[in-house]
């Protein structure tokens, strides 16, 4: 997403920590290691000339439909978090302008 991780926290937070780390848990060492392994092991499969298993790629290109879809949803939900807080920070300056002139 367009969104710095400081706009994500600065716009979501509620009041627990763990918000700080909500885009970051895909991030992991085992989870690095894991993509290069599997991408390591396509790459010398093919250069070895061996075919793919085609359940294996049934497989992957449903897992990638539905994490492009996840992509998708949590990029929106970023886009509407941002959205609501300009919305209540809106509301809040329009609340505070009142206040002053009573």
């Amino acid at each position: 997403t367009g969104m710095s991780p400081a706009r994500f926290y600065e716009t979501s937070t509620s009041g627990l920590n763990f918000d700080r780390f909500v885009d970051r848990f895909d991030e992991s060492t085992l989870t690095k290691v894991r993509q290069q392994y599997w991408t390591a092991k396509q790459l010398i499969r093919s250069k070895l000339g061996k075919k793919e298993d085609e359940h294996l790629l049934a497989s992957d290109a449903e897992f990638d439909a539905k994490l492009s879809l996840f992509r998708s949803l949590r990029e929106t939900s970023d886009q509407m978090l941002c959205c609501i807080d300009d919305y209540q920070h809106f509301l809040g300056v329009k609340n505070g302008k009142r206040a002053r002139r009573i």
